[in-house]
């Protein structure tokens, strides 16, 4: 299992959001590349870039400050948020991005991953493309929320997620309950674990509620369960010094 460290930008700053909610924003930095910085010195081997202004409008907005990190740092990244088309997926690949992450064209358009996999260059990029879903409790469940950055709801469950994009071949899936998402309040483990559990051909990314070192320890124990739980998102927990990116990458390896 893989620490990956979590960059959100919103007007070209690092920001942290309460639950997915733009009201809610917390400006930790101004300078991207000064964090992305002390994340690789720290042993990142990836870092995850999240384009909240692209998640809202759906657009690129962001990526300019994504390929001067790349080739400053030399460091792979996921990159997500406004991808729409194949157009927007290749762009990114063609940035530097190691791994492309989509989400609400996955859901809005019934033909989009059927589109990646028979396209003659994305096809041969599925192991690095991964489909993220992100879900909103509710009395029956916990469903997909999407489109406009986490502002609608579909009836798609995360588990039916699941078997959808593996008919794809898409082999990576961020899983995230919205509710756990910066409230520094711990993982959804039952959720996290029914995920696991429904399709162990696609290696799941937990992302939400990592609050202490705790927590990546219970979650290194559930991937030695579960070889598909393939690394965990921190965010709100390194920003707020909750935990030591060093400690808990040691913690994984």
């Amino acid at each position: 299992m893989i620490i990956i460290p979590a960059i959100d930008l919103k007007d070209g700053k690092v920001v942290r959001l309460l639950r997915g909610e733009y009201q809610q924003e917390t400006v930790y930095d101004e300078n991207p590349l000064a964090v992305a910085r002390r994340w690789k010195y720290a042993g990142a081997d990836i870092i995850h870039i999240v384009n909240l202004d692209g998640a809202l409008a759906g657009d690129l907005k962001q990526l300019e400050i994504v390929k001067k990190l790349i080739s400053n740092l030399h460091i792979q990244v996921q990159f997500g948020g406004g991808i729409r088309s194949l157009d927007d997926i290749k762009s990114v690949f063609d940035a530097g991005a190691e791994r492309v992450i989509i989400g609400t064209k996955a859901f809005t358009d019934d033909t989009f991953l059927k589109y990646i996999s028979q396209d003659p260059i994305l096809k041969n990029k599925l192991d690095n493309i991964i489909v993220s879903i992100d879900c909103k409790r509710a009395a029956q469940g916990s469903y997909v929320a999407t489109t406009t950055g986490w502002t609608q709801d579909t009836q798609i469950t995360h588990v039916d997620m699941l078997d959808e994009i593996s008919k794809h071949g898409i082999t990576t899936a961020v899983v995230t309950d919205i509710s756990t998402d910066g409230a520094l309040t711990g993982p959804n483990m039952p959720f996290l674990t029914q995920a696991l559990e429904k399709n162990s051909s696609v290696k799941i990314i937990a992302s939400g509620g990592i609050a202490n070192i705790d927590n990546i320890k219970e979650l290194k124990a559930l991937s030695e369960k579960y070889t598909n739980l393939h690394g965990v998102i921190i965010g709100k927990a390194l920003y707020e010094q909750k935990v030591e990116l060093k400690e808990a990458i040691r913690v994984c390896r």
